[in-house]
């Protein structure tokens, strides 16, 4: 059984803060003290004067980041406080100037403050992670064992091979790093021309200069080559829906057929057992795990999903060019496109849940889609930067579709993730996961994955096919408005009053019931993107029987939905809003179902200068009837071509606004047309 695991220092891994003598926020002497120094990856001490006990939270920030935050109980008087001097999850502070935001709840109620600059003008040394490829090596075959790890600054890095049934057989191996990047080495260049002793082996690494910072796993030698496991029919490769946790691991710890070519190459599959046949489409080598359903001479009839359009496919592969694989036993990583969401496992169980981007394709470029299926990982790779951005943190999976951290505008020092962040439980990528930078609930984020996760840790990406599909149902064409009663009628699209000029925050109460209704622009979400959710928090408390989102967009020509509009509506609905609708834009959008909440991404805008025939209609209005004594059913969606009575070809519209609608239900909208019988 593979292990290995990270002992840090002493210092509580909650790390980055930063404190300088300060003078008191008040007459009440809550100040903050820092002893020497700060420096990152050491023992930093600071001492809190507190005028009550209370809670005391602090923040390490700049203008357009958080890099750590804590919460702790300090008592009256002085508190000693230890601090590593890094972001999250010991990820490394760079040098720069950072604000320190510093604030006391005490047990009163009084609160205290304290905000001051303070400075990381140097890092000390770090071993950021270290990983071996698996649990054992052959003498036959030593270079398919490696290790990665990386350092903070140029050091060495220290190898105490320990021979589990013989303490005669120790061995120790040094390797000099070059600080900043990534060292893999195979078990040759490891051990040189040192031959260890057959037999299991537990290992301890450390930098040199780091001797109490150890990584630890167990390693087994042996002289002669591995079996070699026969390609086989393997079952069902991913998980259904409603399996437990248990049932996820199972399907996880499977081992795979993979196209044994290089991480970068195609495979082609093909319809019939010929090279001559139809190709379906093509696979990735090394890391996508194959469903092997028939073996029939030299050929293996196989399911996966191509790389042309993550469409999956079933056809034929030769025998000889597979071969089989085995996922890491400790960690596995489960994706949800439709949700955008990542569990991370670990031994068996969810240990976090964290929001993610997957990849939007374009109309010419059906390949960003990112495909579903069972991979296992593959080397971590460097930071890289597109299109003005950074990406940190970077695991390879599927060819050149990788994990990694949202991207981030690298300016004066400082780390912008706005975009990025808002993103977030939107399809935005191209083909990539991006995953979040601040931690889950269980305190995992980016960085934590590309410390822990190791070669080859099984990724399954569950499908989204309702979603990337074209919408063939169409909205029902009606003549007729029900009358309302003992409903609840809304209309949208025709407001009297500006949109852009509504508080935040209102209610209103019809037919004895009250209704929330929430304006927020996109450039208030990307700068926050919890505004949403505050909001709804605050409507909630105020016991609104239902919650109407408004969204206001920044890009007024789009004629589809964009990525951070679809973010944001989707955070909205999560949040508790029963009803989204876009404004801004010139042209009416497309919309989407979540559950029984309704999402219109944009009704347009009508055009008061043009009159007559030949007015175009570019815009929609939407009455949405809540039935009172079925309050939590969809409700009753009635869309209007506006200004009614423009030329307007009804049947174009309906197509239009279906090309930008995504996943089912859109036949339960009823669009209406004038009687022209009554004119």
């Amino acid at each position: 059984m593979q292990r290995f695991f990270r002992i840090c220092i002493t210092v509580p891994l909650l790390g980055i803060f930063c404190f300088s003598l300060f003078i008191p926020a008040s007459a009440n002497d809550f100040s903050v003290k820092r002893i020497g120094n700060l420096i990152p990856f050491n023992d930093n001490e600071f001492v809190i004067s507190a005028p009550e006990e209370g809670v005391l939270k602090i923040s390490v920030h700049d203008d357009v980041s958080v890099y750590r935050t804590i919460e702790q109980v300090v008592s009256k008087g002085e508190t000693s406080i230890h601090w590593d001097g890094c972001a999250y999850n010991h990820e490394k502070l760079s040098a720069k100037d950072y604000v320190i935001s510093a604030l006391l709840i005490g047990n009163s109620g009084e609160e205290y403050s304290i905000s001051f600059n303070t400075p990381v003008e140097y890092t000390g040394q770090c071993l950021q992670y270290l990983l071996p490829s698996s649990d054992h090596v052959s003498y036959a075959t030593p270079d398919e064992w490696f290790v990665e790890f990386r350092t903070v600054q140029k050091g060495t890095v220290i190898f105490n091979f320990k021979n589990e049934a013989s303490d005669n057989n120790e061995y120790l191996f040094s390797i000099n790093t070059t600080g900043g990047k990534i060292c893999r080495l195979s078990f040759s260049e490891l051990t040189g021309k040192t031959h260890l002793a057959e037999g299991d082996y537990h290992v301890i690494s450390y930098e040199k200069t780091k001797p109490e910072e150890t990584f630890e796993f167990s390693l087994s030698v042996l002289e002669n080559a591995f079996e070699k496991k026969e390609v086989f029919l393997t079952g069902e490769i991913m998980p259904e829906k409603g399996m437990t946790e248990n049932e996820i691991w199972h399907i996880m710890q499977q081992s795979s057929v993979v196209v044994d070519i290089d991480p970068f190459k195609h495979q082609k599959v093909f319809s019939e057992k010929s090279k001559e046949s139809t190709i379906l489409g093509t696979l990735h080598g090394q890391t996508q795990a194959l469903k092997v359903m028939q073996l029939e001479e030299e050929w293996a009839y196989i399911g996966a999903w191509n790389h042309e359009e993550a469409e999956y496919i079933e056809g034929w592969i030769p025998v000889s060019v597979l071969k089989v694989a085995e996922p890491n036993p400790d960690y596995g990583i489960l994706i949800n496109k439709q949700e955008q969401k990542m569990d991370i496992y670990y031994k068996g169980k969810r240990i976090d849940t964290l929001d993610v981007s997957t990849g939007r394709p374009e109309e010419k470029h059906p390949e960003q889609e990112t495909a579903a299926g069972s991979f296992l990982t593959g080397f971590h790779r460097v930071d890289f930067s597109m299109n003005g951005k950074k990406y940190d943190y970077v695991i390879q999976y599927d060819g050149g579709n990788l994990l990694h951290q949202i991207p981030y505008e690298w300016g004066k020092g400082k780390k912008d993730f706005s975009a990025g962040r808002s993103f977030l439980g939107a399809k935005a990528s191209h083909a990539c996961v991006r995953i979040q930078s601040e931690p889950g609930e269980n305190g995992i984020n980016a960085y934590w994955i590309w410390t822990h996760v190791p070669y080859h840790t099984r990724v399954i990406i569950l499908d989204d096919p309702a979603e990337r599909r074209p919408v063939h149902e169409r909205p029902m064409v009606t003549t007729h408005i029900p009358e309302a009663e003992n409903c609840i009628s809304l209309l949208f699209g025709e407001e009297k009053t500006d949109i852009f000029e509504s508080e935040p925050i209102y209610t209103e109460e019809i037919n004895g019931h009250v209704l929330g209704f929430i304006v927020c622009s996109e450039k208030d979400f990307i700068k926050d993107p919890t505004v949403i959710s505050t909001r709804i928090s605050a409507l909630q408390k105020e016991k609104c029987d239902k919650i109407i989102l408004k969204c206001l967009w920044n890009d007024h020509n789009t004629k589809k939905h964009t990525a951070v509009q679809e973010a944001m509506a989707r955070k909205g609905v999560k949040a508790g809003a029963d009803l989204v609708i876009g404004y801004g834009n010139n042209s009416f959008l497309g919309c989407e179902w979540k559950g029984n909440t309704l999402i219109l991404y944009g009704l347009g805008k009508t055009n008061a200068n043009r009159t007559g025939k030949n007015q175009k209609s570019n815009a929609l209005t939407a009455e949405i009837i809540f039935d009172s004594d079925h309050f939590d059913s969809k409700p009753l969606v009635i869309m209007k071509p506006a200004p009614l009575g423009a030329e307007t070809d009804l049947q174009q519209i309906i197509d239009r606004f279906i090309s930008d609608s995504t996943g089912e239900g859109i036949s339960q909208i009823c669009f209406y047309q004038e009687d022209q019988s009554k004119q």
